[in-house]
């Protein structure tokens, strides 16, 4: 997922199986179509949860201070750490009734 200014050659992608979602682009004088219309809104509220997830691992405060280049090897494993700790704090998203 990726905001409208992201840009990527999509062989990249497709060469490790992924995909990207972006909003549409339009210009100043043209409108979007449903289609685009529709587009956008499912992105936005996906974006929503992926913003609040993204929240709650910098909560973990693992970043904030300087981190010695001897430990960069580790900081993915870091991230994963908090990344799946997430999972077991409160509900992000809670259910539709």
């Amino acid at each position: 997922m990726a905001d409208r200014g992201f840009d990527i050659d999509p062989k990249y992608l497709e060469e490790r199986g992924l995909v990207l979602n972006k909003p549409p682009n339009a210009s100043a004088d043209t409108q979007f179509t449903e289609e685009q219309l529709s587009e956008t809104r499912d992105i936005a509220a996906v974006r929503v949860h992926v913003e609040r997830l993204i929240g709650a691992i910098r909560r973990f405060n693992l970043f904030k201070k300087k981190i010695p280049i001897s430990m960069c090897p580790l900081l993915e494993k870091h991230f994963h750490v908090c990344a799946h700790l997430t999972n077991f704090m409160t509900v992000l998203i809670k259910a539709k009734n």
